[in-house]
């Protein structure tokens, strides 16, 4: 599973998706460094048994062979959204 951003919300993503759907693997990707870094801290001291992260450098990477992919990110405003692309 890919997850784009991994802000706070991030982590109930990862808990979840791993109890519910049986996630095994974990790419991220964040454009903060920081908000990753937390994220794979956070996630190995909750020592979720056959679960493996891996840190990519880029949503490429992260969605590249991902069955699931989400986004927990956040705007400062609204955005307008459109169904044709």
């Amino acid at each position: 599973m890919a997850l784009i951003g991994n802000g706070a919300q991030s982590e109930f993503q990862a808990v979840g998706f791993h109890r519910i759907a049986g996630i095994r693997e974990l790419r991220l990707y964040d454009t903060d460094p920081r908000a990753t870094a937390k994220l794979i801290r956070n996630l190995t001291r909750l020592q979720i048994p056959d679960l493996t992260v891996t840190r990519c450098a880029g949503t490429a990477e992260a969605v590249r062979g991902a069955d699931i992919v989400t986004t927990v990110t956040r705007t400062s405003a609204m955005q307008p959204f459109s169904a044709r692309g």
